[in-house]
């Protein structure tokens, strides 16, 4: 640690010791990404991935002396999130929505070099399908049952028997889990729950994979048939999609209902888009494909068994990328919301994971005509269709470390809807009474209302609301509005769900003036104790001062800095000693009026002083008689 060097001289049988004399040393060595300089003893860059803290020791060395210091580094994975929800109009193009990033830069999108096999007792594993609750399905061939790993890393349970051979196994939101019997050239469903087993469709020969969309639609890779096939949800005539396959092996499915198939016999991986049309050959370079799955970005991934290799043809075209190598004999493959990539190894009889060290990654897919950018995580492009809002998964990825973040996003058809529905306010009453298509407003509060709030609903539910220039969801209550004495104006501003039009409604609320005229303190000076007593003004006191004091100094303390102050008539300031008030010998009346702020309230504090005298002479003396 200290980096003391030793070495064997086995010419002089001897180990010897090499010490430095200059420089700085650190160990154990930084995360990764971040660097040493043993000349500065600075540590720099940027870590690559997350480790929890940890102690590094620096030794620096000065001659012969040295001395150690420690420092303690901890990495956290990165860190996004959203601006969100967010509603975009179906049509019009959005601003690019970018991810807040913190702890570190996102990695590039790449995956380990290494895989987790899981659960085990497997005799020749084919297809598999996982849930979003992380659950993997299995059709184990040879057992001639379809399992269950419970959240991925439980031991595997059985969850349907009775099969002959089944190949590829998909599963649907609910739950219910779908089988190509090959041996039985059945398609089957194992319902959620548990209960008989159903078969769907027919005319199979030898089907080898099966697929589900979000609306049930089931996709069969009907191998002996050359052919791609359909059976619609709820039943009724088994549909055949594309021509041209050769012992189609892999069938997924799209969000949009894009088909994606391992053409065998063909080497090829195609896509049937949508809505029928000629298939599309995506990537090139396979031998004998055997499974193919797709991720919430559009990315293809394949399981190329004649290379024995896992494959991902990147959104948008490119030459295909190997994520995973070193299979025996690769059969199916599927991915989850956090793409983690899971295949079937079937000449290892296992069950493998290939998980992302790099990248940005969205579940489930984005409404038609949204993209999502695997690098930097940004969301663009024109939605093209009608979508509720949705909670989209974004995961990133930075080496070893990974984070969530959620963002909700709904596409509307949108409107030039400017109206509010209605507008309510905490205090006061609004004048004129609301309605929609009146936009000016006033309403009287009292002085002792000192903010409110105001609750505005558009007639539009997409529509936006800012009060004050702040955003307000419709039907919510504002932030508190701070209200000044006398008229403020506050503006609610609605723009319309298509974003063509704007209108703005202006209330005025008028803080009625202080009617408050009472003092906190009043005081005389030069001091005197002044008793209180009854009288005609608010407060009365009396004090009594030596014939010495000639004069005095009223000091009094208004509650509402707004008020004023008048001292036997004289305005005087708040907290600020009055006119020299001249004392009579006997009593002295002294007035302090308080003015509140509206003007009429007044309140009255009347002092009477008594200045004592210090005259003993007589006018007269004379005896009687």
């Amino acid at each position: 640690a200290a980096n003391n060097v030793f070495v064997t001289d086995y010419g002089n049988n001897a180990v010897k010791e090499i010490k430095p004399i200059g420089g700085f040393y650190i160990s154990p060595a930084l995360p990764a990404g971040l660097s040493f300089n043993n000349t500065t003893g600075v540590i720099s860059g940027t870590p690559t991935a997350s480790k929890p803290a940890s102690n590094y020791t620096v030794t620096v060395y000065n001659g012969t002396g040295s001395n150690t210091a420690t420092v303690n580094i901890k990495v956290n994975a990165v860190s996004i999130s959203y601006a969100s929800p967010q509603t975009y109009v179906a049509g019009k193009a959005i601003a690019p929505l970018a991810p807040t990033i913190s702890g570190g830069a996102a990695a590039a999108p790449a995956y380990s070099s290494s895989t987790t096999t899981l659960g085990s007792g497997f005799n020749i594993p084919a297809g598999i399908a996982v849930d979003a609750a992380g659950n993997i399905y299995i059709g184990d061939q040879n057992n001639n049952v379809v399992k269950k790993i419970p959240g991925g890393t439980g031991t595997p349970v059985v969850i349907g028997t009775g099969f002959n051979t089944p190949d590829g196994v998909a599963v649907d939101a609910a739950g219910n889990v779908y089988v190509a019997d090959d041996g039985n050239n059945l398609v089957k469903k194992i319902p959620v729950g548990g209960g008989p087993i159903i078969t769907l469709g027919s005319g199979f020969l030898q089907p080898f994979n099966v697929a589900v969309d979000a609306a049930g639609n089931v996709y069969v890779a009907d191998r002996g048939n050359n052919a791609i096939k359909e059976i619609p949800v709820g039943g009724g005539a088994v549909i055949t999609l594309g021509s041209g396959f050769t012992t189609p092996t892999g069938v997924a499915v799209d969000a949009y209902g894009n088909v994606y198939v391992a053409d065998f016999g063909n080497s090829a991986i195609k896509e049937i888009p949508v809505g029928g049309g000629a298939p599309i050959t995506l990537g090139s370079g396979f031998s004998t494909p055997f499974g193919v799955a797709v991720d919430g970005s559009g990315n293809v991934f394949v399981t190329d068994y004649g290379h024995k290799q896992v494959k991902e043809i990147p959104i948008g075209g490119g030459a295909p990328v190997v994520i995973g190598s070193g299979f025996s004999f690769l059969f199916g493959i599927t991915v989850d919301a956090a793409n983690n990539v899971f295949v079937t190894d079937y000449g290892n009889n296992a069950v493998k994971e290939i998980k992302p060290i790099g990248g940005f990654y969205i579940s489930p897919a984005l409404p038609a005509g949204l993209s999502f950018n695997n690098t930097t995580g940004v969301i663009s492009g024109t939605p093209t269709v009608v979508s509720p809002a949705t909670n989209y998964m974004v995961t990133v990825y930075n080496g070893t470390g990974s984070n969530t973040a959620i963002v909700k996003i709904k596409t509307i058809i949108g409107s030039n809807d400017t109206f509010l529905a209605n507008l309510t306010i905490s205090t006061g009453t609004l004048s004129p009474v609301f309605a929609a298509a009146t936009t000016s407003y006033t309403a009287i509060v009292p002085n002792a209302i000192a903010s409110i709030t105001i609750t505005p609903t558009t007639g539009d539910a997409d529509a936006t609301i800012k009060v004050n220039g702040t955003t307000v969801a419709s039907g919510a209550t504002s932030a508190s509005l701070p209200l000044a004495v006398g008229p403020n104006t506050i503006t609610t501003i609605v723009t319309s769900s298509d974003g063509t039009a704007t209108k703005t409604y202006t209330l005025t609320v008028t803080r009625a003036l202080s009617s408050n005229a009472l003092l906190t303190s009043i005081k005389a000076s030069p001091v005197s104790t002044l008793t209180a007593v009854s009288g005609p003004g608010y407060k009365n006191y009396k004090t009594v001062v030596p014939n010495s004091e000639a004069s005095l100094q009223i000091i009094a303390v208004v509650q509402d800095a707004t008020a004023t102050i008048k001292v036997n008539g004289i305005t005087t300031a708040s907290n600020v000693a009055s006119q020299s008030i001249p004392l009579n010998v006997g009593n002295n009346v002294i007035t302090t009026v308080v003015t509140a702020q509206d003007g009429t309230t007044t309140d009255s504090y009347i002092i009477t002083v008594t200045r004592v005298s210090t005259n003993a002479l007589l006018t007269s003396i004379k005896a009687n008689p």
